[in-house]
Protein backbone atom coordinates (compact mmCIF):
# COMPACT_ATOMS: atom_id res chain seq x y z
CA UNK A 1 0.00 0.00 0.00
CA UNK A 2 2.68 2.41 0.84
CA UNK A 3 4.49 1.78 -2.09
CA UNK A 4 1.11 2.31 -4.17
CA UNK A 5 0.88 5.74 -2.73
CA UNK A 6 4.74 6.25 -3.73
CA UNK A 7 4.33 5.48 -7.06
CA UNK A 8 1.05 7.58 -7.19
CA UNK A 9 2.53 11.01 -6.04
CA UNK A 10 5.68 10.36 -8.35
CA UNK A 11 3.45 10.18 -11.14
CA UNK A 12 1.19 13.12 -10.18
CA UNK A 13 4.33 15.28 -9.75
CA UNK A 14 5.50 14.30 -12.92
CA UNK A 15 1.98 15.26 -14.42
CA UNK A 16 2.14 18.22 -12.71
CA UNK A 17 5.96 19.15 -14.03
CA UNK A 18 4.53 18.26 -17.69
CA UNK A 19 1.36 20.47 -17.56
CA UNK A 20 3.61 23.25 -16.54
CA UNK A 21 6.13 22.42 -19.47
CA UNK A 22 3.21 22.53 -21.58
CA UNK A 23 1.55 25.92 -20.34
CA UNK A 24 5.17 27.24 -20.71
CA UNK A 25 5.98 26.64 -23.70
CA UNK A 26 2.43 27.70 -24.68
CA UNK A 27 2.75 30.89 -23.35
CA UNK A 28 6.21 30.90 -25.12
CA UNK A 29 5.04 30.55 -28.59
CA UNK A 30 2.10 33.11 -28.11
CA UNK A 31 4.93 35.77 -27.67
CA UNK A 32 6.87 34.68 -30.54
CA UNK A 33 3.79 35.17 -32.26
CA UNK A 34 2.89 38.80 -31.22
CA UNK A 35 6.71 39.85 -31.81
CA UNK A 36 7.13 38.09 -35.45
CA UNK A 37 3.58 40.12 -35.97
CA UNK A 38 5.22 43.27 -34.57
CA UNK A 39 2.26 43.28 -31.57
CA UNK A 40 4.88 44.07 -29.15
CA UNK A 41 2.42 45.38 -26.54
CA UNK A 42 0.45 42.21 -26.53
CA UNK A 43 3.61 40.75 -26.19
CA UNK A 44 4.77 42.86 -23.18
CA UNK A 45 1.50 41.98 -20.87
CA UNK A 46 2.05 37.98 -21.90
CA UNK A 47 5.24 38.46 -20.81
CA UNK A 48 4.57 40.24 -17.18
CA UNK A 49 1.67 37.74 -16.69
CA UNK A 50 4.85 34.78 -17.10
CA UNK A 51 6.81 36.86 -14.67
CA UNK A 52 3.64 36.92 -11.64
CA UNK A 53 3.22 32.61 -12.87
CA UNK A 54 7.23 31.70 -13.30
CA UNK A 55 9.41 34.48 -11.39
CA UNK A 56 12.63 35.10 -11.86
CA UNK A 57 12.88 33.23 -15.06
CA UNK A 58 16.12 34.63 -17.25
CA UNK A 59 14.18 33.59 -20.18
CA UNK A 60 11.32 35.50 -19.88
CA UNK A 61 13.04 38.77 -18.20
CA UNK A 62 15.73 39.05 -20.91
CA UNK A 63 12.69 38.95 -23.34
CA UNK A 64 10.75 41.22 -21.94
CA UNK A 65 13.35 43.82 -21.58
CA UNK A 66 13.96 43.34 -25.12
CA UNK A 67 10.33 43.74 -25.64
CA UNK A 68 10.26 47.06 -23.81
CA UNK A 69 13.24 48.11 -25.63
CA UNK A 70 11.76 47.73 -29.23
CA UNK A 71 8.92 49.98 -28.07
CA UNK A 72 11.39 52.29 -26.18
CA UNK A 73 10.08 52.24 -22.80
CA UNK A 74 13.74 52.56 -21.99
CA UNK A 75 13.78 53.09 -18.09
CA UNK A 76 11.51 49.76 -17.48
CA UNK A 77 14.28 47.63 -19.62
CA UNK A 78 17.08 48.83 -17.51
CA UNK A 79 14.59 48.17 -14.49
CA UNK A 80 14.76 44.43 -16.02
CA UNK A 81 18.04 43.93 -16.95
CA UNK A 82 19.21 45.63 -13.53
CA UNK A 83 17.12 42.77 -11.81
CA UNK A 84 18.46 39.70 -14.37
CA UNK A 85 21.58 40.79 -13.04
CA UNK A 86 21.26 40.85 -9.37
CA UNK A 87 19.75 37.50 -10.00
CA UNK A 88 23.07 36.22 -12.20
CA UNK A 89 26.03 38.43 -13.37
CA UNK A 90 26.42 38.03 -17.02
CA UNK A 91 28.58 40.47 -19.20
CA UNK A 92 26.28 39.78 -22.44
CA UNK A 93 23.48 41.21 -20.30
CA UNK A 94 25.28 44.06 -19.59
CA UNK A 95 26.10 44.61 -23.14
CA UNK A 96 22.41 44.62 -23.53
CA UNK A 97 21.55 46.83 -21.04
CA UNK A 98 23.94 49.47 -22.33
CA UNK A 99 22.72 49.62 -25.58
CA UNK A 100 19.15 50.97 -24.16
CA UNK A 101 21.09 53.08 -21.93
CA UNK A 102 22.55 54.67 -25.45
CA UNK A 103 19.65 54.31 -26.48
CA UNK A 104 17.50 56.65 -23.63
CA UNK A 105 20.51 58.89 -24.33
CA UNK A 106 20.14 59.36 -27.79
CA UNK A 107 15.97 59.92 -27.33
CA UNK A 108 17.08 62.71 -24.41
CA UNK A 109 19.05 64.64 -27.05
CA UNK A 110 16.24 64.44 -29.78
CA UNK A 111 13.76 65.69 -27.04
CA UNK A 112 16.16 68.55 -26.09
CA UNK A 113 16.95 69.73 -29.77
CA UNK A 114 12.87 69.47 -30.39
CA UNK A 115 12.64 71.80 -27.40
CA UNK A 116 16.03 73.97 -29.12
CA UNK A 117 17.57 73.38 -25.88
CA UNK A 118 20.89 72.79 -28.01
CA UNK A 119 23.58 73.20 -25.65
CA UNK A 120 21.81 70.69 -23.46
CA UNK A 121 22.12 67.82 -26.25
CA UNK A 122 25.31 68.94 -27.54
CA UNK A 123 26.26 68.26 -23.64
CA UNK A 124 24.45 64.78 -23.69
CA UNK A 125 25.76 64.01 -27.40
CA UNK A 126 29.40 64.91 -27.01
CA UNK A 127 29.57 62.82 -24.03
CA UNK A 128 28.53 59.81 -25.45
CA UNK A 129 30.63 60.50 -28.52
CA UNK A 130 33.62 60.63 -26.13
CA UNK A 131 33.06 57.89 -24.43
CA UNK A 132 33.33 55.41 -27.41
CA UNK A 133 30.52 53.35 -26.35
CA UNK A 134 28.16 55.24 -29.50
CA UNK A 135 29.87 57.24 -31.30
CA UNK A 136 27.56 57.05 -34.73
CA UNK A 137 24.40 58.15 -34.05
CA UNK A 138 26.24 60.55 -31.69
CA UNK A 139 28.40 62.13 -33.73
CA UNK A 140 26.19 62.30 -36.41
CA UNK A 141 23.71 64.69 -35.19
CA UNK A 142 26.44 66.69 -33.76
CA UNK A 143 27.80 66.85 -36.83
CA UNK A 144 24.06 67.87 -38.26
CA UNK A 145 23.67 70.36 -35.27
CA UNK A 146 26.52 72.10 -36.09
CA UNK A 147 25.77 72.58 -39.80
CA UNK A 148 21.93 74.31 -38.16
CA UNK A 149 24.10 76.31 -36.32
CA UNK A 150 26.42 77.40 -39.35
CA UNK A 151 29.24 76.60 -36.65
CA UNK A 152 31.12 74.86 -40.29
CA UNK A 153 34.30 74.50 -38.71
CA UNK A 154 32.67 72.33 -35.94
CA UNK A 155 31.01 70.69 -38.01
CA UNK A 156 34.05 69.22 -40.57
CA UNK A 157 35.92 68.33 -37.60
CA UNK A 158 32.99 66.27 -36.62
CA UNK A 159 32.48 64.40 -40.04
CA UNK A 160 36.13 64.47 -40.46
CA UNK A 161 36.61 62.33 -37.22
CA UNK A 162 32.89 60.27 -38.79
CA UNK A 163 34.66 59.86 -42.18
CA UNK A 164 37.77 57.94 -40.74
CA UNK A 165 35.74 56.03 -37.95
CA UNK A 166 33.55 54.70 -40.75
CA UNK A 167 35.54 54.76 -44.08
CA UNK A 168 32.87 52.94 -46.67
CA UNK A 169 30.01 55.24 -44.88
CA UNK A 170 28.21 56.89 -48.02
CA UNK A 171 26.24 59.87 -45.57
CA UNK A 172 29.55 60.59 -43.57
CA UNK A 173 31.63 61.44 -46.89
CA UNK A 174 28.83 63.35 -48.50
CA UNK A 175 28.35 65.40 -45.36
CA UNK A 176 32.30 65.96 -44.73
CA UNK A 177 32.46 67.38 -48.37
CA UNK A 178 29.12 69.35 -47.46
CA UNK A 179 30.76 71.24 -45.35
CA UNK A 180 34.27 72.37 -47.47
CA UNK A 181 31.00 73.86 -50.02
CA UNK A 182 29.48 75.98 -46.88
CA UNK A 183 32.59 77.20 -45.75
CA UNK A 184 33.07 78.42 -49.52
CA UNK A 185 36.22 76.05 -50.20
CA UNK A 186 34.91 74.09 -53.57
CA UNK A 187 38.36 73.58 -54.70
CA UNK A 188 38.85 70.96 -51.62
CA UNK A 189 35.63 69.64 -51.63
CA UNK A 190 36.32 68.72 -55.25
CA UNK A 191 39.78 67.16 -54.59
CA UNK A 192 37.90 65.60 -51.75
CA UNK A 193 35.41 64.10 -53.65
CA UNK A 194 37.61 62.92 -56.72
CA UNK A 195 39.75 61.23 -53.83
CA UNK A 196 36.64 59.18 -52.77
CA UNK A 197 36.82 55.21 -53.90
CA UNK A 198 34.97 54.51 -57.12
CA UNK A 199 31.86 52.58 -55.04
CA UNK A 200 31.28 55.48 -52.48
CA UNK A 201 31.26 58.12 -55.47
CA UNK A 202 28.95 56.22 -57.63
CA UNK A 203 26.64 55.87 -54.30
CA UNK A 204 26.94 59.41 -53.97
CA UNK A 205 25.81 60.24 -57.46
CA UNK A 206 22.62 58.39 -56.39
CA UNK A 207 21.54 59.07 -52.73
CA UNK A 208 23.53 63.00 -52.76
CA UNK A 209 23.22 64.27 -56.02
CA UNK A 210 22.92 67.91 -54.66
CA UNK A 211 26.54 67.93 -54.20
CA UNK A 212 27.09 67.55 -57.96
CA UNK A 213 24.91 70.09 -58.53
CA UNK A 214 26.46 72.65 -56.09
CA UNK A 215 30.11 71.88 -57.16
CA UNK A 216 28.89 72.83 -60.25
CA UNK A 217 29.68 76.36 -60.03
CA UNK A 218 30.87 78.01 -63.08
CA UNK A 219 28.28 78.84 -65.67
CA UNK A 220 27.66 80.78 -68.67
CA UNK A 221 24.14 82.52 -69.33
CA UNK A 222 22.45 83.74 -71.48
CA UNK A 223 19.70 86.18 -70.83
CA UNK A 224 16.79 88.57 -72.32
CA UNK A 225 13.84 90.63 -71.49
CA UNK A 226 11.79 93.54 -72.12
CA UNK A 227 10.37 96.18 -69.92
CA UNK A 228 6.80 98.38 -70.44
CA UNK A 229 7.14 101.74 -69.20
CA UNK A 230 3.75 103.34 -69.03
CA UNK A 231 3.30 107.17 -68.53
CA UNK A 232 0.15 108.96 -68.45
CA UNK A 233 0.58 109.95 -71.81
CA UNK A 234 2.80 107.47 -74.27
CA UNK A 235 4.10 104.24 -73.91
CA UNK A 236 7.78 103.08 -73.59
CA UNK A 237 9.83 99.83 -74.10
CA UNK A 238 12.78 98.99 -72.75
CA UNK A 239 14.87 95.97 -74.39
CA UNK A 240 17.55 93.81 -72.46
CA UNK A 241 20.22 91.11 -73.92
CA UNK A 242 23.11 89.94 -72.06
CA UNK A 243 25.64 87.32 -72.03
CA UNK A 244 27.50 86.54 -68.60
CA UNK A 245 30.38 83.67 -67.34
CA UNK A 246 30.76 82.89 -63.67
CA UNK A 247 34.33 81.06 -63.79
CA UNK A 248 36.20 79.78 -60.64
CA UNK A 249 40.20 81.02 -60.78
CA UNK A 250 41.39 80.70 -57.63
CA UNK A 251 40.82 82.36 -54.97
CA UNK A 252 38.63 84.33 -57.27
CA UNK A 253 35.21 83.95 -58.49
CA UNK A 254 34.64 85.90 -61.33
CA UNK A 255 31.42 86.89 -62.30
CA UNK A 256 31.36 88.91 -65.89
CA UNK A 257 28.53 90.24 -67.72
CA UNK A 258 27.83 92.03 -70.90
CA UNK A 259 24.28 93.95 -71.59
CA UNK A 260 23.14 95.71 -74.27
CA UNK A 261 20.01 97.85 -73.03
CA UNK A 262 17.96 100.06 -75.48
CA UNK A 263 15.48 102.62 -74.71
CA UNK A 264 13.98 105.87 -75.89
CA UNK A 265 15.47 105.10 -79.16
CA UNK A 266 19.20 104.77 -77.34
CA UNK A 267 21.18 101.98 -77.04
CA UNK A 268 23.49 101.60 -74.81
CA UNK A 269 26.24 98.63 -73.68
CA UNK A 270 27.96 97.53 -70.81
CA UNK A 271 30.41 95.44 -69.50
CA UNK A 272 30.25 94.56 -65.89
CA UNK A 273 32.92 92.09 -63.42
CA UNK A 274 32.60 91.01 -60.05
CA UNK A 275 35.66 89.19 -58.46
CA UNK A 276 34.38 87.27 -55.46
CA UNK A 277 36.67 85.47 -52.51
CA UNK A 278 36.57 84.20 -49.14
CA UNK A 279 38.38 86.55 -47.08
CA UNK A 280 38.30 83.93 -44.17
CA UNK A 281 35.56 81.03 -42.78
CA UNK A 282 32.98 83.92 -41.79
CA UNK A 283 33.39 86.56 -43.80
CA UNK A 284 33.64 86.62 -47.85
CA UNK A 285 33.18 89.62 -49.83
CA UNK A 286 33.35 90.79 -53.80
CA UNK A 287 34.63 94.10 -55.59
CA UNK A 288 32.78 95.27 -58.93
CA UNK A 289 33.48 97.15 -61.72
CA UNK A 290 31.51 98.32 -64.98
CA UNK A 291 32.55 100.47 -67.89
CA UNK A 292 30.00 102.04 -70.36
CA UNK A 293 32.01 104.86 -71.71
CA UNK A 294 29.58 106.06 -74.48
CA UNK A 295 26.47 105.41 -72.62
CA UNK A 296 23.71 107.58 -72.81
CA UNK A 297 20.96 106.62 -70.14
CA UNK A 298 23.44 104.02 -68.10
CA UNK A 299 26.30 104.43 -65.95
CA UNK A 300 29.43 105.85 -67.84
CA UNK A 301 31.45 103.77 -64.82
CA UNK A 302 30.76 101.62 -61.59
CA UNK A 303 32.56 100.56 -58.92
CA UNK A 304 32.61 99.56 -55.26
CA UNK A 305 32.12 96.31 -53.32
CA UNK A 306 30.62 94.65 -50.43
CA UNK A 307 31.70 92.56 -47.20
CA UNK A 308 29.52 89.83 -45.70
CA UNK A 309 30.34 88.66 -42.50
CA UNK A 310 28.15 85.49 -41.00
CA UNK A 311 27.28 84.50 -37.19
CA UNK A 312 25.26 81.51 -36.46
CA UNK A 313 21.89 82.22 -38.37
CA UNK A 314 22.77 85.91 -39.13
CA UNK A 315 25.11 87.38 -42.00
CA UNK A 316 25.79 90.93 -41.90
CA UNK A 317 26.80 92.97 -45.01
CA UNK A 318 28.28 96.52 -45.58
CA UNK A 319 28.84 97.76 -48.99
CA UNK A 320 29.41 100.75 -51.10
CA UNK A 321 29.34 101.81 -54.86
CA UNK A 322 30.23 104.95 -57.28
CA UNK A 323 27.87 105.69 -60.58
CA UNK A 324 29.32 107.97 -62.57
CA UNK A 325 26.75 109.21 -65.40
CA UNK A 326 27.89 111.50 -68.27
CA UNK A 327 26.33 114.51 -66.19
CA UNK A 328 26.36 113.38 -62.47
CA UNK A 329 27.77 110.89 -60.21
CA UNK A 330 26.24 109.00 -57.85
CA UNK A 331 27.86 107.37 -54.10
CA UNK A 332 25.90 104.77 -52.23
CA UNK A 333 26.30 103.15 -48.72
CA UNK A 334 24.66 99.35 -48.74
CA UNK A 335 24.17 97.94 -45.18
CA UNK A 336 22.13 94.43 -44.64
CA UNK A 337 21.36 91.89 -42.89
CA UNK A 338 20.22 88.58 -43.89
CA UNK A 339 18.45 85.90 -41.35
CA UNK A 340 18.68 82.44 -42.16
CA UNK A 341 15.39 80.80 -41.38
CA UNK A 342 13.68 77.49 -40.54
CA UNK A 343 12.65 75.46 -43.72
CA UNK A 344 15.06 76.29 -46.04
CA UNK A 345 14.04 80.51 -45.98
CA UNK A 346 16.03 83.14 -45.72
CA UNK A 347 15.21 87.39 -45.39
CA UNK A 348 17.31 89.85 -46.99
CA UNK A 349 17.19 93.41 -45.48
CA UNK A 350 18.99 96.48 -47.04
CA UNK A 351 19.43 99.68 -46.75
CA UNK A 352 20.00 102.14 -50.47
CA UNK A 353 21.83 105.12 -48.65
CA UNK A 354 22.56 108.10 -51.37
CA UNK A 355 24.56 110.64 -50.14
CA UNK A 356 22.27 113.22 -51.91
CA UNK A 357 19.98 112.15 -49.16
CA UNK A 358 17.59 109.92 -50.55
CA UNK A 359 17.65 105.80 -49.56
CA UNK A 360 15.68 103.14 -50.28
CA UNK A 361 14.64 99.95 -48.53
CA UNK A 362 14.51 96.65 -49.83
CA UNK A 363 13.06 93.13 -48.02
CA UNK A 364 13.92 90.22 -49.75
CA UNK A 365 12.65 86.39 -48.92
CA UNK A 366 14.37 83.42 -50.49
CA UNK A 367 13.35 79.87 -50.54
CA UNK A 368 15.68 76.82 -51.39
CA UNK A 369 13.08 74.02 -51.70
CA UNK A 370 15.87 71.80 -52.39
CA UNK A 371 18.95 71.50 -54.91
CA UNK A 372 17.11 72.52 -57.80
CA UNK A 373 14.32 74.61 -57.18
CA UNK A 374 15.16 78.33 -56.08
CA UNK A 375 12.30 81.65 -55.38
CA UNK A 376 12.82 85.23 -54.16
CA UNK A 377 10.69 87.60 -53.74
CA UNK A 378 11.20 91.42 -53.16
CA UNK A 379 10.00 94.39 -52.42
CA UNK A 380 11.32 97.95 -52.52
CA UNK A 381 10.08 101.46 -51.12
CA UNK A 382 11.77 104.18 -51.04
CA UNK A 383 13.19 107.92 -52.35
CA UNK A 384 14.72 106.04 -55.64
CA UNK A 385 15.85 102.68 -56.73
CA UNK A 386 17.86 100.37 -55.31
CA UNK A 387 19.28 99.10 -58.84
CA UNK A 388 20.17 101.97 -60.51
CA UNK A 389 20.67 102.19 -64.43
CA UNK A 390 19.98 105.54 -65.34
CA UNK A 391 19.97 109.10 -63.70
CA UNK A 392 16.43 108.80 -63.46
CA UNK A 393 16.29 106.38 -60.84
CA UNK A 394 17.56 108.48 -57.98
CA UNK A 395 15.30 110.91 -58.86
CA UNK A 396 11.73 109.52 -58.29
CA UNK A 397 10.31 107.70 -55.78
CA UNK A 398 9.52 103.67 -56.22
CA UNK A 399 7.87 101.23 -54.92
CA UNK A 400 8.61 97.46 -56.81
CA UNK A 401 7.76 94.04 -56.62
CA UNK A 402 10.05 91.56 -58.34
CA UNK A 403 8.99 87.72 -58.35
CA UNK A 404 11.75 85.46 -59.68
CA UNK A 405 12.93 81.86 -59.79
CA UNK A 406 15.58 79.12 -61.31
CA UNK A 407 15.19 75.32 -61.85
CA UNK A 408 18.33 73.52 -62.18
CA UNK A 409 16.91 70.65 -64.88
CA UNK A 410 20.05 68.84 -64.79
CA UNK A 411 23.58 69.68 -62.87
CA UNK A 412 24.60 71.54 -66.35
CA UNK A 413 21.26 73.08 -67.33
CA UNK A 414 18.82 75.85 -65.84
CA UNK A 415 16.23 78.20 -66.37
CA UNK A 416 15.12 81.06 -64.80
CA UNK A 417 13.32 84.15 -65.03
CA UNK A 418 11.64 87.12 -62.79
CA UNK A 419 8.76 89.06 -63.58
CA UNK A 420 8.92 93.02 -62.13
CA UNK A 421 6.47 95.60 -61.35
CA UNK A 422 7.21 99.27 -60.34
CA UNK A 423 5.06 102.22 -59.31
CA UNK A 424 7.32 105.57 -59.88
CA UNK A 425 5.12 107.58 -57.91
CA UNK A 426 2.72 109.31 -60.32
CA UNK A 427 5.52 109.86 -63.32
CA UNK A 428 5.01 105.90 -64.75
CA UNK A 429 4.72 102.06 -63.98
CA UNK A 430 7.63 100.20 -65.09
CA UNK A 431 6.88 96.17 -65.57
CA UNK A 432 8.16 93.43 -67.91
CA UNK A 433 10.18 90.26 -67.38
CA UNK A 434 13.06 88.72 -68.08
CA UNK A 435 14.38 85.00 -69.05
CA UNK A 436 18.11 83.35 -68.14
CA UNK A 437 19.09 79.94 -69.47
CA UNK A 438 22.77 79.17 -68.29
CA UNK A 439 24.62 76.06 -68.59
CA UNK A 440 27.06 74.63 -65.73
CA UNK A 441 30.12 73.26 -65.39
CA UNK A 442 32.51 71.49 -62.88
Amino acid sequence: MKKNMILIFTLLIGLSGYVYAQDYDSDFNNVKVYIQSNEFLKAEDALKTMNENYPDNLDVLSSLARVLFWQKKYDESIEVYQKILKIKEDDSVKEEMEKVVIAKTLLQADLLLKDNKENEAEILLKDLFDSGKEQYESGYKLGLMYIRRREYDKALDMFTELKTLFPKDVDMAGFYIDCFILKRDTETAKKNLSSLPDDIKEALSKNRPDIFYKLTKNSAKLSGGTYVFKYSDNTQYEVNAGLGLVQKINPLTLDINAYNISRYGLNDTQINVDAYSKIWDTMWGFVSLSISPDAEFLPQSVFGGEVYYGYKWLEGSLGYRRMNFKDASVDIIMPGIIFYLPYEFSLTEKAYILLNNTYSLSSTLNYALNYQFSAYYSFVWGQSAETIRTIEDIQIPVISNTLGGEYRITPNFSISGEVVYESRQEQYDRYGFMLFGKYWWY
